[in-house]
């Protein structure tokens, strides 16, 4: 009976509501390969699957994504992924390496308008950087 069931249970769909079917097969190809895509890992996908990443406590994938965001930091994208990290409190060492980047690079970050977004929609974001980056000097 047992067996029964568990065979009833595995040749059913399995529904992920929370997961886009694209950033699910990129999931199921590292897991099957060990590696991510180089093609989807030049969009906007590595959030995506960064926060799934760390939902299902995938670290291997986890870290593999944000150490693809940290080789890609740049004064234009520093803030968002900063800002990313703020609500993905689980990206620690993405954002390690972000505020580290503002800090060698604030002038260069702040005079982008990702900064001047950031500073208007989210300025205690801002403050937070600053003061992160302050009290590690």
């Amino acid at each position: 009976m047992f067996q029964h069931q568990t065979e009833d249970y595995l040749s059913e769909p399995v529904e992920i509501e929370d997961v886009e079917p694209l950033v699910f097969r990129e999931i199921l190809h590292f897991i099957s390969t060990g590696r991510l895509s180089e093609s989807e890992m030049k969009s906007t996908m590595p959030f995506e699957i960064l926060k799934v990443a760390a939902k299902y406590l995938l670290d291997q994938l986890k870290m593999e994504c944000e150490t693809q965001l940290i080789h890609r930091i740049s004064a234009d994208n520093c803030m968002q992924l900063l800002f990313f990290t703020e609500e993905n409190h689980s990206a620690f060492y993405l954002k390690k390496h972000a505020i580290q980047f503002f800090r060698n690079f604030s002038s260069e970050v702040i005079a982008t308008e990702a900064w001047e977004k950031v500073e208007r929609d989210h300025p205690k974001l801002c403050l937070t950087t600053l003061k992160k980056i302050v009290e590690t000097r």
